[in-house]
């Protein structure tokens, strides 16, 4: 790819994206990756153009003409937050309609958590037993880390989102 742009506008992407030929563009299969930075919930209609430089051309990266498109459709879902962690250890998660963090911990050990935002100041510290619902009404929205520290000296930590 030699370059590409994109506009994200209200509903709707439309991607175009610019190929300069090179010695081995007939035979190498091309996967491009678009950053379209964060995208709000939603479905979102996408036209897709792909452009080819001329070949014929004294400079083959000079000009361009469309050779495909393609409309599809994007749904971007809503993040739970939860990482694919080793769940043996446990795990924290934010419930937004309890405003609870849950901690699934399948061996249910006496020990700590600790929560830090993303600027790395700790915001909670709270020792937990079998406890494993923590209410935390005023969890502003953000990405948080949290460190579980067992009495056992064992540990886990990990991150979640609160929107």
């Amino acid at each position: 790819m030699s370059s590409e742009n994109h506009v994200v506008s209200s509903d709707s992407i439309r991607v175009e994206v610019f190929h300069c030929p090179g010695p081995l563009a007939f035979i190498c299969d091309v996967t491009d990756t678009i950053n379209l930075g964060v995208l709000a919930v939603g479905q979102y209609a996408t036209d897709i153009i792909i452009h080819r430089k001329i070949f014929a051309s004294p400079d083959p990266c000079a000009g361009s003409s469309p050779v495909d498109s393609s409309s599809r459709q994007l749904i971007v879902y809503s993040s739970t937050g939860v990482n694919d962690i080793d769940r043996k250890n446990g795990v924290v998660f934010y419930h937004s309609q309890s405003r609870e963090l849950m901690i699934s911990d399948s061996n249910k050990k006496n020990g700590r958590i600790m929560l830090f935002n993303v600027l790395g100041s700790m915001v909670m510290e709270k020792n937990i037993n079998t406890e494993l619902h923590i209410s935390t009404p005023n969890m502003n929205p953000g990405i948080y880390i949290y460190k579980l520290i067992y009495e056992d000296g064992s540990s886990t930590s990990g991150k979640f989102a609160v929107q």
